[in-house]
């Protein structure tokens, strides 16, 4: 091949490449670079420590679980209230937790008037946070099995009602997305426990 040709079948080649390269919306032209994209993103080398490598495992185990598409809310969302289940150590062995793990298991939404089960809390977010344990009336905060739809209550009407004396004010040590823990546990609740949160 004589270096006239070559230096033609170069530049058709290149004239190829360019037509290829507009026809997948790319111009033809030079990658177009982001300017200090390790800014954008926190990353870290080697070992995350414990508390992360907690952190990212209970994500993973929130996004592939049925949790997935439920809210998070945050401290910047206000104090709220929630139904609250004492789980034992031996009822967790693989997720441990510190001692006196309340799970949640819904949220009273105040200003509709009813309790859901759509959200989970933000992790490590609540840590320090006051947290108020007391018992209350079912009434008006659950489903009843044993009534008919009409002996229900009434939609609309949730509301938090605290059984007075029953209080015990302490603050959260530990949160993940499903629940959170307190120094101490509450003891001898005779009715639904709930949380006061913030």
């Amino acid at each position: 091949m004589e270096p006239e040709e070559h230096s033609e079948y170069s530049a058709a080649h290149l004239e190829r490449c360019a037509k290829a390269g507009q026809a997948w919306g790319g111009g033809g032209g030079p990658a177009k670079t982001v300017v200090n994209w390790w800014k954008e993103k926190l990353y870290s080398l080697g070992h995350p420590g414990a508390v992360q490598a907690r952190i990212d495992s209970d994500w993973q185990r929130l996004q592939c679980g049925p949790g997935r598409d439920k809210a998070i809310w945050e401290p910047r969302h206000g104090a709220f209230v929630a139904q609250v289940n004492l789980i034992a150590d031996s009822d967790r062995p693989e997720r441990p937790c510190p001692k006196y793990y309340y799970q949640i298991s819904r949220i009273l939404l105040q200003a509709a008037g009813r309790w859901s089960e759509s959200y989970v809390i933000a992790h490590s977010a609540f840590v320090g946070c006051k947290v108020a344990l007391c018992e209350t009336d079912g009434t008006h905060n659950r489903y009843y099995q044993d009534r008919a739809p009409d002996g229900q209550p009434i939609p609309g009407s949730a509301r938090f009602s605290p059984i007075p004396g029953t209080t015990l004010d302490l603050v959260i040590s530990w949160n993940d997305y499903w629940g959170f823990s307190v120094p101490e546990p509450y003891l001898n609740a005779r009715h639904d426990l709930v949380a006061m949160i913030g």
